[in-house]
């Protein structure tokens, strides 16, 4: 395995030595310029040349991926709360007066900032963070930086942009390094590590992902500023996962990308971190992953896993590959189940009353729990329906003679115990 490591000079340098220490059965080639741009030019040609590349940082990665279309597997290292930790404990040490100074810093998460500063009893006067925007490159970070700076609203600067640092400290400006940590380095090349060996299994599969808005304030629904920053956030997320991203509408968003890479645990964290910003926003999104041998039947089985999620209007996540769906992803009552309907179900679901999907959830919940007996609040989050159209339910399974009243669930609440109802839908 080749892999390429691209980005500032002191990160390339930390990269490479923790990396090529622990796996001495990779080659890892160094491609360091200090300047973005620089950079640019030196990706062309090397995708052909390499199996995956390992950029130093969002900055890196945003910039060269807006120019270039790598075929391999990309990461990019992220500035955690460590790396966060050894900037501010340096500025600490030999920063003679920290409670009237005013920092700025870039990339890092605010709350992240606040736990440091809180966990070390470190004080500042003010902090200004500029977030990150794939829109923006490193020289509008300078610029920002160097108007605050000379305009006396900032006295220190912490940045995650190796030219930035260097440009800063040639100029004489008081600026400090957030790194990447060991520990970060790690986590990003094991993710890609297994991305290259992912890309190789699955290289002639397709995955669309479809994201929806289900449900929004008013206000912030149409909002310009909101969803530029909602399309930028979805740009960001599939880039990661190498995907190619399509605006069908305002409330609409299209990904195609490689099968498997979409379902990965950090893929679908990262998924459900831009659901849960926007729930805390009044903004639900749906979201279906469908799988096929054509972009046309992925989209397709994506869309009747989208209706599952808009459905329930809660962000949950679903799959669908044509035969199975499974959902909702990694949450505790996930389960897989058929979405074809064979003859003994079809026969249960007219015998019965109830459709024939409630009746394959129903029976992929008995096998994955390896119990029976269920209280209709239990079934009504199974089903995410009430829990009044869960004892409708409940009574039809029982007056066709596929369930019976089994015994009551033990509560040491106050109130009257649920009924528990034993059923037996397949032998």
């Amino acid at each position: 395995m080749k892999i390429a490591i691209m980005g500032a000079s002191d990160s390339v340098e930390k990269i490479y030595k923790v990396l090529s220490t622990e796996h001495k059965d990779i080659e890892f080639v160094k491609y360091a310029e200090d300047e973005i741009k620089k950079l640019i030019d030196m990706t062309r040609d090397i995708d052909s040349e390499i199996d995956g590349i390992f950029l130093t940082g969002i900055g890196v990665y945003s910039e060269i991926t807006s120019k270039v279309r790598f075929e391999k597997p990309v990461v990019y290292t992220e500035r955690g709360i460590i790396g966060i930790i050894k900037a501010l404990l340096e500025f600490y040490v030999e920063c003679d007066d920290t409670k009237n100074t005013r920092i700025a810093l870039d990339i890092i998460e605010e709350k992240d900032l606040i736990e440091v500063l809180n966990e070390f009893n470190i004080q500042v006067k003010s902090y200004d963070i500029q977030k990150y925007l794939p829109s923006k490159n490193e020289g509008d970070y300078l610029k920002y930086y160097l108007e605050k700076y000379q305009s006396g609203d900032i006295d220190c600067i912490f940045t995650s942009f190796g030219y930035i640092y260097n440009y800063l400290k040639k100029h004489n400006i008081p600026v400090y390094r957030i790194q990447a940590t060991n520990i970060d380095i790690k986590n990003r090349f094991f993710k890609l590590k297994n991305s290259v060996s992912l890309k190789s299994i699955n290289e002639c599969a397709i995955q669309v992902q479809i994201i929806e808005v289900v449900k929004g304030n008013g206000e912030l629904y149409h909002s310009e500023n909101h969803n530029l920053q909602l399309e930028e956030e979805i740009l960001m997320y599939s880039k990661e996962i190498e995907g190619m991203m399509q605006t069908i509408n305002p409330n609409e968003y299209l990904i195609i990308s490689n099968k498997g890479a979409a379902l990965s645990v950090e893929n679908i964290s990262t998924l459900y971190r831009i659901i849960n910003g926007c729930k805390s926003k009044n903004i639900i999104l749906g979201v279906g992953i469908g799988e096929g041998v054509t972009i046309y039947q992925s989209e397709n089985n994506a869309r009747n896993a989208l209706r599952k999620s808009t459905f329930e209007k809660q962000g949950n996540i679903y799959f669908y590959d044509g035969e199975n769906v499974v959902g909702p992803i990694f949450k505790k009552n996930q389960i897989k189940y058929k979405n074809l309907v064979d003859e003994e179900t079809l026969k249960l679901s007219k015998e019965i009353g109830i459709s024939y999907q409630y009746i394959e959830k129903i029976s992929s919940v008995i096998k994955k729990l390896g119990r029976d007996e269920f209280t209709s609040k239990e079934l009504s989050e199974i089903l995410f329906i009430s829990e009044r159209s869960a004892n409708r339910i409940l009574k039809s399974i029982i007056d066709k003679g596929y369930g019976e009243e089994s015994n009551l669930e033990n509560s040491l609440g106050v109130g009257r115990p649920r009924r528990k109802i034993k059923i037996k839908l397949k032998s």
